[in-house]
């Protein structure tokens, strides 16, 4: 009896072949999974975005810390100071300080200046940016400043030296506005600052 021409023949892979094949399919498998794994991840992200202004309403803490807009104008309301003194523990070297005083009736909620101290023949000594308000008061930020209260701030330290000056520059000034209709409205007074950061600079003898 004679074989039948229907009879399939399965011709068994090799060990390089069979290691190849399985080596792909693991690196398909892998792939396949961290697509998912980092499709699902985006939009966890996506979604936390969106719920983010939610979020800032419900903790006052946040919202309050948010609702500022740029002043450039209110640089008018504070006085800015500065004197030379001498380092406290070094005598050979001395320090600039910085007094800030808000004499208007805003909560400045950020202000940062930059000091730039020159001897006589208008080489510099010492340069520094200072935060001397932020919205909230936590180790290293020295929270906002009120209407009528002052702040002192050293900035600088340099070797000593004769004939000194300093120059001051505000780079960022917010005020706090109570919410988001103030906020609103102040805009539309076209209260709201140009792009411009350097707002004052002054000269100390």
């Amino acid at each position: 009896m004679g074989r039948s021409d229907g009879m399939v023949v399965n011709k068994k892979m090799s060990f390089l072949a069979s290691l190849v094949w399985g080596t792909c399919s693991v690196i398909i498998v892998t792939i396949a999974c961290a697509s998912g794994i980092v499709f699902y991840g985006l939009h966890i992200v996506e979604s936390a975005i969106d719920e983010l202004p939610s979020i800032v309403k419900k903790v006052p803490l946040l919202r309050d810390a948010l609702s500022s807009e740029r002043r450039i104008d209110y640089i008018d309301e504070l006085d800015i100071k500065i004197e030379f003194t001498d380092h406290p523990y070094y005598e050979d070297h001395m320090r600039a300080v910085a007094t800030i005083t808000n004499e208007g009736k805003e909560l400045v909620s950020w202000l940062s200046i930059r000091v730039v101290v020159t001897d006589d023949d208008g080489n510099i000594l010492d340069e520094d940016t200072a935060m001397i308000a932020t919205p909230v008061a936590i180790d290293d930020f020295p929270g906002p400043l009120v209407p009528g209260a002052s702040r002192p701030f050293t900035i600088c330290r340099f070797k000593r030296s004769d004939h000194l000056s300093a120059q001051y520059e505000v780079t960022d000034l917010r005020v706090w506005v109570r919410d988001a209709r103030d906020h609103e409205d102040a805009q539309a007074a076209g209260r709201e600052a140009p792009e411009a950061t350097i707002l004052s600079s002054a000269a100390v003898d």
